[in-house]
């Protein structure tokens, strides 16, 4: 009995550090959008699309596929990878790649 609680307890903590995980990725890239002047048009978080896989480094890594406009009105395609690579899943830090 105490193993099952035990397995409940550890699925449903790792359920809640995932989803705070996303949200603090969300938050991350709306501060980096403010920051660089960008207006974010469109955000989407693909689950299974290969171009993703190559940017993410960490399995806690967020990959958004983002539309920008810039403060000129310039649209910009491309993908951001929210988060660390060594794991702390609350780094405030986004990397962009633009698409040509």
């Amino acid at each position: 009995m105490s193993g099952v609680l035990l397995m409940s307890v550890a699925i449903i903590a790792g359920i809640g550090l995932d989803l705070l995980n996303r949200s603090y990725a969300k938050k991350s890239l709306k501060n980096w959008a403010k920051n660089n002047d960008y207006r974010i048009i469109q955000q989407q978080c693909p689950l299974f699309d290969r171009r993703s896989f190559f940017l993410q480094r960490s399995k806690y890594q967020i990959v958004y596929q983002v539309t920008v406009i810039d403060r000129v009105g310039t649209t910009q395609y491309g993908w951001a990878c929210c988060g660390n690579r060594w794991g702390c899943i609350f780094a405030d830090r986004v990397e962009v790649t633009w698409q040509d």
